[in-house]
């Protein structure tokens, strides 16, 4: 593997190869988790602690992969992108995740046949469930905010602004609570 680029790390020189065993070996571990649905896998706080640009690339794709019924898979991604926001493309993410409609049924996210009248989150009794993906996206980019220095601090809070004007009910007023938070 002479001819393979190499890179400096922490841990030395690696190669192009071995970065992009590394990557898959993240996704692997990744479909696992999700696989398993245990939330409270050590791997979570260990190998998928902090992610490259390729990982969160992958990540990204998986979580457009899901059927949207998936909510606790998809939770699973944001948290863990969620806290490795860098870039703007991580902000951009986190934004479609606040934007996307919302879920009204577990077997069916468009089935509102279930809803008789009013709010139909608070109708239908799991709505921090039906919610977790922008939940924990409204979580990510609070934990963003309170890092010393946040460059990306105005991206952050125009996800935030935008939520507030979300179709669904608890992200709205959960978005709201954020901005005051931090008096914007």
């Amino acid at each position: 593997d002479a001819n393979k680029p190499q890179k400096i790390t922490p841990e030395g020189i690696t190669t192009a190869g071995s970065i992009e065993s590394q990557v898959q070996n993240k996704l692997f571990i990744l479909n696992e988790i999700l696989d398993s649905r245990n939330d409270n896998d050590p791997r979570l706080d260990t190998d998928l602690r902090t992610l490259s640009n390729s990982a969160k690339f992958l990540f990204k794709k998986k979580y457009q992969q899901l059927a949207p019924e998936k909510l606790n898979e998809k939770g699973t991604i944001v948290f863990l992108l969620g806290r490795n926001i860098q870039e703007k493309s991580d902000m951009k993410f986190m934004g479609e995740v606040l934007a996307e409609s919302p879920c009204y049924s577990l077997a069916d996210c468009k089935d509102r046949s279930q809803i008789t009248k009013g709010d139909a989150h608070a109708e239908s009794g799991s709505e921090v469930t039906l919610s977790y993906p922008q939940i924990v996206a409204l979580k990510a980019l609070d934990s963003y905010l309170s890092r010393e220095r946040p460059v990306l601090a105005p991206l952050a809070f125009q996800n935030i602004l935008a939520a507030t004007h979300s179709q669904n009910p608890l992200i709205r007023s959960q978005a709201k609570s954020l901005l005051s938070k931090y008096r914007f």
